[in-house]
């Protein structure tokens, strides 16, 4: 089991390789092969992006994928905005 406090995953590439279907398979996959959903309630993943359109664009493709059902343990910020919004939750 990956402990949720000590898994990170990172990905860099170009625009419209799909960063976000391989995010959104990956959590996906995390919350039906592990224990992740016994954890405390909350939100289990943070997605981080340079801008809000960026992170507008997740809850749409999550629905054009199928899996929306995501969307409940999803947290967003911007790049800006991280230090605060770790210091203010845990995922």
């Amino acid at each position: 089991m990956i402990h949720p406090a000590s898994a990170w995953a990172f990905i860099a590439l170009t625009m419209g390789l799909g960063k976000t279907l391989i995010g959104l398979r990956d959590m996906d996959r995390l919350l039906t092969e592990s224990q992740l959903l016994n954890q405390p309630s909350g939100r289990l993943f943070l997605v981080a992006a340079s801008t809000q359109a960026i992170l507008d664009s997740w809850p749409q493709k999550a629905h054009k994928f199928g899996l929306a059902h995501l969307l409940d343990y999803l947290a967003f910020t911007t790049y800006r905005s991280l230090a605060k919004t770790l210091a203010a939750g845990s995922y």
